[in-house]
């Protein structure tokens, strides 16, 4: 499966499974011009949420990991995923 197919799954399930939560699909430069952002932005009610999808094996650019790092050092939830159930595990923790 391509990261593409990934995300598109993750945020179909998002959007399915949280009816009016903020589900965003980031595309790089229209962010601020900011390079190395998450692909995914999530927020429901209190949980806010950014994932970097990649796929089995996929690389993590240095400037993704530092992004994500940056946005963990200011206690904003950020992580890297593989697979739709990663994400189910990550929020299960949040109760969502």
């Amino acid at each position: 499966m391509s990261e593409a197919q990934i995300q598109n799954k993750i945020i179909k399930w998002l959007r399915e499974a949280h009816p009016g939560a903020v589900v965003w699909k980031i595309h790089e430069h229209a962010v601020f011009g900011v390079v190395g952002i998450p692909d995914i932005y999530f927020a429901w009610g209190s949980v806010s949420v950014w994932f970097e999808v990649k796929k089995p094996g996929g690389v993590r650019k240095k400037i993704q990991k530092s992004r994500v790092k940056q946005l963990r050092n200011n206690h904003i939830m950020a992580y890297f995923v593989e697979s739709l159930d990663e994400v189910k595990e990550i929020l299960c923790h949040y109760g969502s």
